[in-house]
């Protein structure tokens, strides 16, 4: 996948805001953040672990569902899931969420923001303010442009 010098940013943005020494990274596609978490120790969980492209030599990696994680309560210190939700059935929303709450103290979510109808390739909901509040009352949440594309937007509690 070719990644533009927003998807950097978006990856510099989450990093910033990663707190304590254990990370989760659900959903590591083909592994990119999983390369700029070095700095942590890192366990990384996707459904598919045959989409990436180098495992670094501090990572863990396991074949997971994000619907059941098989962590203890407050494994980690952070989870993060970039862009993982939206490729999930809207009825999964409560359960992966609870999911990401459950194994962590920190969670940090990155979806994009009020994208339009069609919906790309693979997503299967949209997130706009509204929705976003109600999945996560409590969330200090935060837009990232993407040039002329649909933005993310970043959600962390």
């Amino acid at each position: 996948m070719a990644y533009t010098k927003w998807d950097y940013a978006r990856f510099d943005d989450v990093l910033d805001r990663i707190k304590g020494k254990t990370v989760l990274d659900v959903g590591f596609g083909n592994g990119e953040m999983l390369q700029r978490l070095s700095d942590f120790e890192v366990t990384g969980v996707d459904i598919n672990i045959g989409n990436i492209q180098e495992v670094p030599y501090n990572v863990q990696i396991y074949k997971m569902d994000i619907r059941s994680l098989d962590f203890e309560d407050n494994s980690f210190d952070t989870v993060i899931a970039m862009e993982i939700i939206e490729h999930n059935p809207e009825e999964d929303n409560e359960r992966m969420i609870s999911e990401l709450r459950r194994v962590a103290i920190r969670v940090i979510v990155t979806v994009p923001f009020d994208e339009p109808e069609p919906l790309y390739k693979g997503h299967t909901q949209s997130f706009n303010q509204e929705k976003i509040d109600r999945l996560f009352p409590n969330a200090e949440t935060w837009i990232m442009p993407r040039g002329k594309g649909t933005p993310w937007i970043g959600v962390m509690e």
